[in-house]
């Protein structure tokens, strides 16, 4: 301020673009990208599969449990409200809820006894890994992750990695691998 100094001109100006980390999880409502629902590796969940209506509940992460744990379509909705009570019982935030956030995940794992990863993919089917347990886990533990594919701010379940993709991308030295992480 009290310098000499003035600026003329800016030559160059960059922007960093950092996707937040910590934001809510859980879209109500929208659709997903066809390349992505018709992917065979992949259950959506974004639609009632009785009544065929898009969900708008913010609960997604709480249907990707459930079907984790065995259930099928048919029964999700009831094994869904079980695992979010027992959430907003142990973590008391129903009202305006708006989903779950990644940094929720460390302790969900613990609340449910499962070990999470966080996958996303682009329309080319290259996957890179967004979320990762912060223990090492042994052989029998990583035989059955819970496995999420993040698209936007909506979970799906991934029922098939080997059909999900077949090119796994690191995130920090941009290799392709032919397996995931």
């Amino acid at each position: 301020p009290n310098s000499k100094w003035q600026v003329a001109l800016l030559t160059n100006v960059a922007f960093h673009v950092y996707s937040l980390v910590n934001r809510p999880i859980g879209r109500g409502g929208g659709n997903l990208p066809s390349w992505l629902v018709e992917n065979r590796g992949l259950d959506a969940l974004e639609r009632d599969k009785r009544t065929g209506k898009l969900y708008k509940d913010n609960l997604c992460y709480f249907r990707c449990l459930a079907r984790h744990r065995g259930c099928n379509l048919k029964k999700l909705e009831r094994e869904r409200k079980k695992l979010a009570t027992r959430y907003f019982q142990t973590f008391g935030v129903e009202k305006k809820f708006s989903g779950v956030r990644l940094n929720d995940l460390y302790s969900l794992d613990r609340l449910f006894g499962v070990h999470t990863f966080v996958y996303e993919v682009d329309e080319g089917r290259k996957v890179q890994l967004i979320h990762r347990p912060v223990t090492k886990l042994n052989k029998k533990e990583s035989e059955e992750p819970l496995q999420l594919n993040l698209f936007g701010d909506h979970f799906s379940y991934i029922k098939d990695m080997n059909k999900y993709s077949k090119c796994f991308t690191c995130k920090k030295c941009d290799k392709s691998f032919d397996r995931p992480f």
